[in-house]
Parts: C-alpha cells; sequence; structure tokens
C-alpha cells in the first residue's frame, strides 16, 4: 500500500481529473467519428478545451465525492438504516408521486443486503443514488413518459433507472477496492456508450434548459464511471514507486485550459465545432463563459461569446437594439440606424369584407405537424407516394420554396394565425385570423389530432389560435386521433356549419411530430421486427443507419396522413360546385434525419427543418409552380384576402403569377423556455444568414450552389458586402421579434421606438 490511500483527497482530485479527460477526449474522438469531420485547426483547439474543461468538472466530481465519503465515516448504522429507509421511500415518491410506492418497494427488496450491513460507504452509495435519482426527475416528472409509453412500460423503465443508479453509485464509491478487470472494462465501455449517445443524441435534442440540466448529470455520472479505472492506474503507478502523479495529472490540464484554446484562428472555429459535434464541452465552455458575466446580463465575452460591455447589463446580444440612438445594444450589425420595412411597417388593422352579393366561400387549412417539403412526392398518378397531395398540387399553385417561420411548433404555428409578424410571439386577438372570421360572420371549426390544449393555454394562446365556433380534439388522456378517422371527423365538424354561411375549417395533423420516440408503438419495421426503446438507443451505434429506418417509417407516415385527407379534399371538390373553395396544406416545420449530426427538429434552422410544403388551390390558383421564396406568415392574408378583408398588410399571396409580395424569409427559435437566447435565419435570393445569438456564431450559405449548406462563407471576403447587408436586415427583423417579447421588453432599460 502506499503512503497516500487511493481514497486521500490529492488521489480522489487527482482520479477525478484524469477520469474527466478521458472522458472529454473519449467525445472529441466520437464528434470526429460520427460526423465524418476531419482534423484541422478547430478540432484540434476543440480538443484542447476538452480534456482540460471535462477534466475540472472530474476534479469537481473527485472532491464532492471524496468528501461525502468522509463526512459519512462518523455515522452509526441505525442512523445509516434510517437514511436508507427514508431515501428509498421518499426519494420515488417525490420524484414520481403515486407511481413511487411500488418503484420503492422494489428498491427496497433489492437492495436488502445492504440495509443488513449499514457501514459509511454504503450510506455514500445510497446518497450518491439519491442524488442521481432526483437529478433525472424532468425525465420522470414531464410528460414524455406519458406520451410515450404505457404505466407497466413507464414502471420498467424507471425500475431499471433506478437500479443502473446504484449500480454507478457503487462503481463511482465503492467499487474503487476490487482489483476486478471486469469492473474497469465495464466502466470504460459503459462510459464509451454513453459519451457516443450523448454526442449524436445532446447535440440538437429540443435545447431546452432542463437538457442542460440532464447534461450535467450525464457528464458527472460518465467521469464517476472513469473514476474507477483512474483510481486503479493511480494505485498501480504507485506501487511501482512513481509517486506525485496525481500532481501532473492536476497541473498539465490547468496549463492547457489557460493557454489550448488560444490554438489556431481564436474561438470562433472551436465554438462552432463545439456546438456542432460535442454537447458536453460547448455546455461547459458556456458554463465558464457565465462564470465571469460580471454584469450580470447572461453574456460575456469570455471565449468570443460577444458582449461588447461586460460593464454594462444593457448592452449583449439579448438587448433589443434602440433604433437611431448611436450605440449598438445588441452587439450586432454595428447598431441599428433604422427600422424601416416594406412589411413591418405597414399597419395591421384590416378592413372587415362587405356583407351580401358574393357566393358562399369556404377556406380548409390543412397544417401538417413535422412534414418537410422533400417529403411529399408529385409524381403524377399512381406512381406517387403522396397521390392526394400531388393531385392538390397539380391542380393548384405549389410554392416549392416556403419556409416556416421557426423549427417548433410552439413559435412557427401562430404565424399561422396572427395578421402580420411584427407583434409576434405577443398575441393580439384583434389581428387573430380566427376571430376576425369569427366577427366577420364567418363560421369557424378546428380538428386537433392531438390533444395540444395544455401548449396553448400554457401561452395564453387559445384564445387566439383556437377560438373556433366549432372545435374537436381528442380528451385528455388521449394521446390522439387515429388517422383513419381523420377525415371523417373533418367533414362532420365542416358539416355544423350551416351550408349558406361561409366557413373555414383547420386540420392540423400530428402523427409525424417526434418520429424517434413514435417508433416505439410504430407498426413492424423491416423483416416484422419492432423497434423498442432499448434498440432505439442501441441503433445510434450506427446514426446513419438509424436515421434510413427513421426515414422509412416518416415516410410511410406521411403516406398513411395522406390517405386519410382523401375524404376531406373529395369534400372540397363538392363543394366547389355551388361555392368558391380554398384548399391549402402547409406545415409547421420540418424534421432531421442526421443531415448535420442531429435527430428531431429543434435546434438548428437548416433547411431540412425550415422548407415546407405550400399547396394552394383554388381562390383564383393558376395552376403551377413558383419559385419565389415565401413565409408561412403569407397565409393568414392569403386567407383574409380570400374571405373579402382589405388593408395595406392584406397583400396575400398573388396566386395567379405565384410571386408574394414584400416577401422577406426570416426564421428564429429560442434556445431555452425563457427565450433569452435565441438562433435567427434571414434570406435574400439565394443567401441565406444563421446567426446563432447565444454562441455568438454566424455562417453564410448559398443555397444556389450548397444547398445542402455544408459550405459557410462568412468569412469569404467576395461575400462581406452582402453580409453585412444581410446582416442589417437580420438586425431589423431581430428588433421587430424581440420588440413583440413581453420578457425582452422587461429586461431592457430603454423603451422600444414607435411604430407606426
Amino acid at each position: 500500500m502506499t503512503a497516500r490511500s487511493p481514497d486521500s483527497l490529492l488521489t480522489a482530485l487527482g482520479a477525478g481529473a484524469l477520469a474527466g479527460a478521458s472522458v472529454g477526449f473519449f467525445e472529441w474522438i466520437a464528434a470526429l467519428i460520427s460526423n465524418g469531420a476531419t482534423v484541422g485547426v478547430p478540432q484540434i483547439s476543440a480538443l484542447a478545451w476538452e480534456i482540460p474543461a471535462l477534466g475540472s468538472l472530474g476534479v469537481a466530481v473527485g472532491a464532492g465525492l471524496n468528501v461525502l465519503a468522509r463526512a459519512s465515516g462518523g455515522l452509526g448504522p441505525w442512523f445509516a438504516r434510517i437514511m436508507f429507509a427514508a431515501a428509498l421511500t421518499l426519494v420515488p415518491a417525490i420524484t414520481l408521486g403515486w407511481m413511487g410506492a411500488p418503484v420503492g418497494a422494489v428498491g427496497v427488496a433489492g437492495a436488502y443486503r445492504l440495509w443488513r450491513r449499514p457501514d459509511p460507504r454504503g450510506l455514500t452509495i445510497l446518497i450518491l443514488w439519491a442524488l442521481l435519482f432526483i437529478a433525472l426527475h424532468p425525465l420522470f416528472g414531464g410528460a414524455t413518459l406519458r406520451l410515450v409509453y404505457t404505466i407497466p412500460q413507464q414502471m420498467t423503465i424507471i425500475i431499471i433507472t433506478m437500479a443502473a443508479g446504484g449500480a454507478l453509485a457503487w462503481l463511482a464509491v465503492g467499487g474503487a477496492r476490487p482489483a476486478s478487470l471486469a469492473l474497469v472494462f465495464g466502466a470504460v465501455t459503459l462510459t464509451l456508450a454513453l459519451t457516443w449517445v450523448s454526442s449524436i443524441f445532446l447535440v440538437r435534442l429540443w435545447g431546452f434548459s432542463t437538457m442542460e440540466y440532464v447534461q450535467m448529470v450525464v457528464m458527472a455520472v460518465m467521469v464517476a464511471l472513469m473514476r474507477h479505472p483512474a483510481l486503479r492506474l493511480i494505485e498501480t503507478l504507485a506501487r511501482r514507486g512513481i509517486r506525485g502523479v496525481q500532481w501532473v495529472i492536476l497541473v498539465v490540464p490547468a496549463l492547457i485550459i489557460a493557454l489550448g484554446p488560444f490554438a489556431g484562428n481564436g474561438y470562433a472555429l472551436t465554438r462552432g465545432f463545439l456546438v456542432d459535434h460535442a454537447p458536453h464541452g460547448a455546455l461547459l465552455m458556456r458554463v465558464a463563459a457565465d462564470a465571469v458575466d460580471r454584469d450580470g446580463d447572461g453574456y460575456s465575452p469570455l471565449f468570443g461569446f460577444g458582449d461588447c460591455d461586460d460593464g454594462d447589463p444593457a448592452l449583449n446580444p439579448g438587448a433589443v437594439d434602440v433604433p437611431g440612438d448611436g450605440i449598438d445594444q445588441n452587439c450586432f450589425a454595428g447598431g441599428l440606424t433604422s427600422v424601416a420595412h416594406p412589411y413591418f411597417n405597414l399597419s395591421p388593422w384590416p378592413t372587415p369584407p362587405a356583407s351580401g352579393g358574393k357566393p358562399r366561400r369556404v377556406a380548409i387549412m390543412v397544417i401538417i405537424d413535422t412534414l418537410r417539403a422533400d417529403a411529399v412526392d408529385y409524381a403524377a398518378g399512381g406512381a406517387s407516394r403522396t397521390p392526394v397531395l400531388s393531385e392538390i398540387a397539380s391542380r393548384g399553385i405549389r410554392y416549392q420554396n416556403a419556409r416556416a417561420q421557426s423549427n417548433n411548433t410552439g413559435e412557427s404555428t401562430p404565424y399561422f394565425f396572427q395578421l402580420g409578424y411584427r407583434a409576434l410571439p405577443v398575441y393580439d386577438s384583434r389581428l387573430g385570423v380566427v376571430p376576425l372570421l369569427n366577427r366577420a360572420g364567418v363560421c369557424t371549426a378546428g380538428l386537433l389530432q392531438a390533444s395540444v390544449k395544455e401548449w396553448w393555454g400554457t401561452l395564453g394562446l387559445e384564445e387566439v389560435l383556437f377560438d373556433f365556433n366549432h372545435v374537436e380534439r381528442p380528451e385528455s388522456g388521449i394521446r390522439s386521433f387515429p388517422l383513419a378517422e381523420m377525415g371523417r371527423r373533418a367533414g362532420a365538424l365542416l358539416d355544423q356549419c350551416p351550408p349558406e354561411q361561409d366557413a373555414f375549417l383547420m386540420v392540423h395533423y400530428e402523427s409525424l411530430h417526434d418520429t424517434f420516440a413514435h417508433l416505439a408503438s410504430a407498426a413492424p419495421l423491416e423483416g416484422g421486427r419492432r423497434m423498442d426503446s432499448a434498440a432505439q438507443l442501441l441503433a445510434l451505434a450506427r446514426p446513419a443507419r438509424l436515421a434510413e429506418t427513421m426515414r422509412a417509417h416518416y415516410l410511410r407516415t406521411v403516406g398513411a396522413i395522406d390517405q386519410s385527407l382523401r375524404p376531406l379534399w373529395e369534400r372540397a371538390r363538392e363543394i366547389d360546385k355551388d361555392a368558391e373553395v380554398m384548399f391549402i396544406v402547409t406545415s409547421d416545420h420540418g424534421e432531421e434525419f442526421f443531415e448535420h449530426g442531429g435527430f428531431f427538429h429543434m435546434g438548428s434552422l437548416h433547411e431540412e427543418v425550415l422548407r415546407i410544403p405550400l399547396l394552394v388551390y383554388g381562390g383564383g390558383a393558376r395552376p403551377g409552380i413558383a419559385d419565389e421564396n415565401v413565409g408561412a406568415y403569407h397565409v393568414p392574408a392569403t386567407l383574409l384576402g380570400f374571405f373579402g378583408f382589405s388593408g395595406p398588410m392584406i397583400e396575400p399571396l398573388d396566386l395567379r403569377g405565384g410571386r408574394a409580395r414584400n416577401a422577406g424569409i426570416f426564421a428564429h427559435y429560442s434556445w431555452k423556455y425563457l427565450m433569452d437566447r435565441r438562433s435567427f435565419m434571414v434570406m435574400e435570393g439565394s443567401l441565406k444568414l444563421v446567426y446563432q445569438q447565444a454562441e455568438n456564431i454566424k455562417r453564410l450559405y448559398d443555397l444556389a450552389t450548397d444547398p445542402q449548406e455544408r459550405r459557410d462563407l462568412s468569412g469569404d471576403p467576395r461575400y462581406a458586402a452582402r453580409l453585412h447587408g444581410l446582416e442589417e436586415q437580420l438586425d431589423r427583423i431581430i428588433y421587430y421579434i424581440n420588440y413583440g417579447d413581453m420578457a425582452m421588453k422587461r429586461k431592457t432599460r430603454h423603451p422600444p421606438a414607435a411604430i407606426p
């Protein structure tokens, strides 16, 4: 035995640093392999950050475990038993609610030996287990499990999680002594698996603040796992006479963290690689930057995160840039000089239609949640995978360059239901499409396949978006209506409107949403197999293959939605014989299948999540294909114009020529629930600028020559002038979006400028 026990504080710190550095190296390797990246300056600079950053986290974990073990040393066995009983009873009850009792009973049975032989190490394991389980509460306390899994499946997942948490706690605290190669191999293997999964699964998974919370737990677990092999290595070296290795392990990463990130082209390339491919390193860089935020505004100049004055909380990338005051409040594009815009400055107030003397009008708008543009097959006749959508497109106008205004339902759907986008996301029922139609005497009806009332009620949007005269949605506890019922339900809902009255019907499909989760309950896949939850995680070992499987399931669901649309489409054609009909099919956003290193549709503004189908039949539409860039925000004006509303902003899509007037194209999404860090996009022609505000990253793409968005042109001097012009446009759009955000108005010290 060495002079210093493996449980000494110095050894604990050294082992933690070595464990964290190993995790950082594993993540770097996973980022390179999973995304096919080549080793260059950004990658080397990122590695110089990953190793010391995760190593520093390892130091904290090692110190915490050491202190926890020492603090429990003076406690007696009866106190340990009391703590044991309390943890296994209260922790599941607090975390899981009514499900806690049976889960706690299973935990008691599984930990009988620890109950019989309580000791400080066992108590430490128990406390660490409880902390891990409570830390994972967001996964169990939200709606995710209830929406995707049955109660027996939920119980199974939770029990397995409890058991796995106990095993991790034992490895982290109790597994330091046994000289078993199997334990070392198991810890390294499990860490590699977690690193690989998180490097893919957490890159852009929703991106909400709760995911940061889970990420920290995952990182701590991985470091705790690697702590056992690190302790074994230090112990082996010490037995061979190599002393002081702990100091080397602690000092070298400290030097790297001080000098490494300055390599190469600075922080911009490093941040870009970390944000795109290495979620843990990116999060720690963000945490490190926030830790030295002197003015407390949530932004820091450290690592180039964009705060142009860390001594003034009113100057930061998330501030509202007051136009014309000579100050660049949001540290972007050199200061906003004007908010003049051909669409923003139009008066939004419409004039109601004149009553009487016109034939009946019926508009039907179908929103297929998560339908990306390239998922629709426009082949003619029976050769099409989506024959109904193909027929609608052939009889109407197809806008093949339509884009959503966000990559998620909560922020994109309102653009279909409110005239103008300058006030969003502050919603005004005086400008809402449904309230306007109701006041004009139009019978309004809405069919929602999923029970999404809770989403909109939480945001206060229920009256603005879905204040229909007649509405049908699933009752609480029902996930969604079957696709086979949607056509019949839509027709029955439309029948509730008097046959002589103008009518508007909105149908919202939800079946494509959360494709990855839906695989758990999907129809059998290739070869008659089902993909259960375990297979989903294992499939991440081959993300490209998983993407193919997901896409195949996704396209089958698109075909099923297309089939369910036929009764409604045929009904519209019947009505068209006696009334004026407009039939619109579109989507709120697309879906990603690992095109840019991630799954789902949150976290990026790439084309696969923004390009949506937009098909318009009737209303004077001339059949054909339109190449003009259009946005979802054009739809409300088009609908209101169809029903006879007029006004400066009622300049709908030109259904005859296929052009959109004032077609400025933009998109945005919120990085957190509080919507205080965002990403923005603006387009002009084929040029597309994406600005990731939280990380101060700008990327410029030319979709004409690079439709896959692989080449960032922001540093190309040939595009400098056009980039600056796009930045000025985007600065105005950011102003208007922030102007409508009540949270932003509360944060800014300056009142927003008056808007005509």
